[in-house]
């Protein structure tokens, strides 16, 4: 449960990864995926222990550092999230 809003995206990267790793957050969402204005080299830095790929971009991010992606069935249909997925499929019902 969120208890404050914080405003990052004037900040340097580097920055952002080391207060979400002071705050002890254990998943990070990432919304963007390879479309403009992503953050991604925030995620690169790991600074989550579970980094997710969701909503926003329905491909693979190819990154090692991104742990999981949220899909359905339609988006991402079970026989292609073995072929060149490097997250772990979650499935949404």
């Amino acid at each position: 449960l969120a208890n404050a809003f914080v405003s990052v995206h004037d900040q340097p990267s580097v920055d952002i990864a080391r207060e979400i790793n002071r705050c002890q957050l254990h998943v990070l969402l990432e919304l963007n995926g390879h479309t403009k204005g992503n953050r991604l080299d925030i995620l690169a830095l790991q600074p989550a222990a579970v980094q997710v790929l969701f909503h926003g971009y329905a491909g693979t991010s190819g990154a090692e550092f991104m742990s999981h992606i949220v899909a359905d069935s339609i988006v991402l249909p079970p026989e292609l999230a073995s072929v060149g997925f490097a997250e772990h499929v979650l499935y949404l019902p």
